[in-house]
């Protein structure tokens, strides 16, 4: 085909139309269609975007949590072993308190134990010492250990408190009012030195009834009413056999 300025007119008339005819029926289309795919694409992507992120932010709270838990696990941790120690140190202390006690316990009752063993011993030495001294006094004690005790006991009268000095001499309007209770019999000597000596301490006349009793086994013993005086073995025994069997504090 000849070429030709008509031709070539033509040509880009057919062109433009072509081009005007693309673009106003298959390029906006298209366009619209791309336009609207890349908007959908760039939304798909937003929200792939935002999902990613909430993703990610649940991956960082979870493993926030997580941590918390850990945390939370050795604290709970460390608060129960702090609690079994605390309760073992207190069940220890109530063991060795309760230990403390039971051994005090025993060494209270061991040493009591021991102490009434000890009383009873002693009780018992006292008791045969006291038999013995008996048995011996009762063999060797005679008239001249009640010579000395009689001597001895008006010695001792002046010594004698004021209500006691009363006690001998009131009421001896009628009969005799004092008892002397002696093992062997007083001698005229005797009788006379003992009266002046109840005499002399009482500030009044005294009148005396004299006995023997072979139990009193040396010595004497002066009743006046409620008072009682004692120079005498027996009484001496017995309050010795008393002494021993006083319970000890």
């Amino acid at each position: 085909m000849e070429l030709t300025w008509s031709t070539f007119i033509l040509e880009i008339i057919n062109f433009l139309v072509l081009v005007w005819v693309l673009k106003r029926f298959f390029y906006a289309p298209v366009r619209r269609v791309i336009d609207q795919r890349r908007e959908a694409i760039e939304q798909s992507i937003a929200q792939a975007e935002g999902k990613r992120a909430e993703a990610k932010a649940l991956e960082d709270q979870y493993q926030s949590r997580l941590a918390e838990w850990e945390q939370e696990k050795k604290q709970a941790r460390e608060r129960l072993q702090n609690e079994m120690a605390a309760e073992r140190e207190r069940l220890l202390a109530e063991l060795n308190t309760g230990l403390d006690k039971e051994k005090e316990k025993r060494r209270i009752l061991d040493e009591r134990r021991a102490g009434e063993f000890r009383r009873h011993a002693e009780e018992q030495a006292l008791s045969q010492g006291a038999r013995f001294a008996a048995r011996i006094l009762a063999e060797t004690a005679g008239q001249d250990v009640q010579d000395r005790l009689l001597a001895m006991l008006v010695n001792e009268l002046p010594r004698l408190s004021e209500q006691d000095r009363a006690a001998l001499g009131g009421g001896h309007g009628g009969g005799p009012s004092i008892k002397v209770t002696g093992a062997y019999p007083l001698n005229d000597a005797q009788r006379l030195a003992l009266e002046d000596a109840l005499k002399a301490v009482s500030g009044a006349a005294v009148s005396c009834e004299y006995r023997e009793d072979p139990a009193v086994i040396a010595g004497v013993r002066i009743s006046a009413g409620a008072l009682v005086l004692r120079a005498n073995v027996q009484d001496e025994l017995q309050f010795f056999g008393e002494v021993s069997n006083v319970p000890a504090d």
